[in-house]
C-alpha cells in the first residue's frame, strides 16, 4: 500500500469562512472530492443542537481548491528576507480589521508604521485627504538571551511599509482562529512579516510584499 501525498490550494477568505461555520461543529469531517471537474475541499461539519425533534443537524461547506503533487508542495521554499528592523506585536484583529474594511472604497493601498517604543500607525491616503490611526503601548519582542528589563531598544527607530489593502484584508481573516498573539515584522523595501500563534500551538506566517 502506497500513501498517496496531495496538497491543496485554497483561497484564504474562504478557507476561513468554512472554519468558521465549523465553530459551533462538535465533529468535521474534511475531504478532498471534485464538484464536476473542480476539485473541493468538503467540510462536512455536524453541529448538536437541544432543539426537541432536532437533536443534531449536519452542514457542508464546500471550498475550491487546486491540487498539487508531492513534488510541488517539497519545492515550497520560505523567502529569504533581510533580518526585520522593527517587529511588534499586533493589537486585536478585529479592530484592525474594522479600520481597514471602511477604507477599502476610498484606498487600494495603505501604510504601517512601526517603532521599538510599542507604537503602531495604520495609514491611508488619497489626492484630497490622508487618515492615520494610532496604536500605543503594544509589546516589542525581546531579543533571545535577554530580559525585558535588561532590554533597552532605541525608541527612535522605526520602519514602515506601504502594502495593498486587499491583500491586508485577506490576512485578517485569520482573526476568526483568535490568535494568542501576532507579531508583525518590518522588513523594509521587501515584506511584512505576520506570525500567528494559535491557543492549540499551531503557527502560521503570511507574506505581504511592500509597494514602491
Amino acid at each position: 500500500y502506497q500513501r498517496r501525498v496531495h496538497g491543496v490550494v485554497a483561497d484564504l477568505a474562504n478557507m476561513m469562512a468554512a472554519l468558521k461555520s465549523g465553530e459551533q461543529g462538535n465533529d468535521i469531517l474534511v475531504k478532498l472530492s471534485k464538484k464536476g471537474s473542480q476539485p473541493v475541499l468538503c467540510f462536512n461539519i455536524t453541529v448538536q443542537t437541544s432543539t426537541v425533534g432536532r437533536p443534531r443537524h449536519d452542514l457542508v461547506q464546500e471550498v475550491p481548491v487546486k491540487v498539487w503533487s508531492k513534488e510541488q508542495i517539497d519545492s515550497l521554499r520560505l523567502p529569504d528576507t533581510r533580518p526585520p528592523k522593527v517587529e511588534i506585536f499586533l493589537p486585536n484583529l478585529k479592530e484592525i480589521r474594522s479600520i481597514v474594511d471602511g477604507m477599502k472604497s476610498v484606498s487600494s493601498d495603505m501604510y504601517l508604521l512601526a517603532d521599538l517604543a510599542g507604537n503602531l500607525t495604520i495609514s491611508f491616503e488619497t489626492t484630497l485627504l490622508r487618515t492615520s490611526t494610532y496604536f500605543k503601548d503594544l509589546q516589542n519582542p525581546v531579543p533571545e538571551g535577554e530580559t525585558r528589563v535588561s532590554h533597552q531598544p532605541n525608541p527612535l527607530i522605526r520602519a514602515e511599509c506601504k502594502v495593498g489593502l486587499k491583500r491586508f484584508l485577506n490576512f485578517l481573516h485569520c482573526h476568526i482562529l483568535s490568535p494568542r498573539s501576532v507579531l508583525c515584522s518590518f522588513v523594509e523595501e521587501s515584506a511584512l512579516i505576520f506570525r500567528v500563534q494559535t491557543f492549540d500551538d499551531t503557527s502560521l506566517v503570511f507574506y505581504l510584499p511592500c509597494l514602491s
